[in-house]
């Protein structure tokens, strides 16, 4: 860690870069993608207390883990740009094709803004199950990812898939026990999206307060819930 940089706070959240397999007793062994929180700053600036998602904690160094930050409000992200063009000129004014399109002015594209700020998951640990729920805008499926079951939004390659772009963009500036929580977002070269979630077994909030809900839940409840 560069000694100007700023330590992290107890409670910051990061994502392993790399396997960590731990030389010592008090290290806290993890692999590349593990989602990882500061507990907090040891002496050496190099190393941090942290623990894994199972409440394991243990020493880790900094320079294998990237701090997990919020897409920037405002930052208009791109998955289909508007502008694309296959070729262009090199220093010698001679033309050469491009790798990739070039994404319009005034705009990011959103598969290097996810990895840059720790929320872009790999597709090949993703497995898709079932489909729990369908719409205008595509599907959620029941998913693995690395072991754990998730919900999937695989959102449709068109026009209303820039609007959950901004929809997940938003959530990585979310954390609250009330809120189903963001686990990542994978933006495939093609343009698909999916978002990650963590599944909730037990159903949608809102199906359940269309229906049944009205009949049990209090005014007191129904408060709680939008708080």
């Amino acid at each position: 860690m560069s000694a100007i940089q700023a330590a992290w706070p107890s409670g910051t959240e990061c994502i392993a870069k790399y396997n960590f397999h731990g030389t010592a007793e008090q290290d806290l062994p993890f692999c590349k993608g593990d989602v990882l929180t500061i507990v907090a700053v040891t002496k050496d600036p190099n190393w941090y207390k942290a623990k894994n998602k199972v409440g394991r904690e243990g020493i880790i160094p900094a320079n294998y883990v990237q701090k997990r930050e919020g897409v920037k409000a405002g930052t208009k992200l791109s998955l289909m740009p508007p502008e694309q063009r296959h070729y262009t000129t090199d220093a010698d004014g001679l033309c050469t094709r491009l790798i990739k399109p070039k994404v319009m002015e005034g705009t990011v594209a959103a598969q290097d803004e996810f990895y840059r700020s720790g929320w872009a998951l790999n597709m090949k640990e993703l497995k898709l199950l079932q489909t729990i729920g369908k719409g205008e805008f595509g599907d959620v499926m029941l998913g693995d990812y690395r072991g754990n079951k998730v919900a999937v939004k695989c959102i449709k390659n068109d026009a209303t898939a820039q609007a959950f772009l901004a929809e997940a963009s938003v959530m990585t500036q979310l954390r609250h026990n009330n809120l189903v929580q963001l686990l990542g977002v994978i933006v495939e070269e093609k343009g698909g999206l999916y978002i990650v979630t963590e599944y909730m077994a037990k159903g949608s909030l809102v199906d359940y307060l269309r229906s049944r809900g009205r009949s049990v839940l209090g005014g007191d409840c129904l408060l709680k819930f939008s708080l």
